[in-house]
């Protein structure tokens, strides 16, 4: 509703179709409550938004940092598992999966399942 009749929307999600969130599941980082209390895949962002009004709805994939670092986040968290953890240990492992991390972000982005949704959106007129 603030938004003039043919203004422009851009919105931002954590993919939950993503290569990223396929691998670590409810293990996922971006499945954290309170920050993301809905989670959105490419067709169920798509379909809220042309219901909210909104039509010229393009998705894409934006590779951010914040994938990469997702990436070693959650794989780190994999290997060391919850709880409290020697952060020089932490850190090693980290820096131990970059490489991999930087491929799987790579992958993600070229089969169109990258971490973070780019929504443009116009409100109709």
């Amino acid at each position: 509703e603030a938004l003039e009749p043919g203004g422009v929307l851009f919105v931002t999600a954590p993919d939950a179709g993503s290569l990223q969130a396929r691998v670590f599941g409810p293990r996922w980082f971006e499945h954290e409550v309170p920050r993301n209390l809905h989670h959105f895949d490419k067709g169920a962002l798509e379909t809220t938004l042309r219901t909210a009004g909104f039509e010229s709805v393009r998705i894409q994939h934006l590779a951010t940092e914040r994938e990469l670092v997702g990436w070693v986040r959650d794989a780190r968290d994999a290997v060391l598992g919850p709880g409290k953890r020697s952060v020089l240990r932490s850190l090693a492992l980290g820096a131990a999966l970059l490489p991999g991390a930087a491929m799987a972000t790579a992958v993600g982005q070229a089969v169109d399942r990258g971490g973070t949704l780019l929504a443009i959106a116009r409100r109709a007129m």
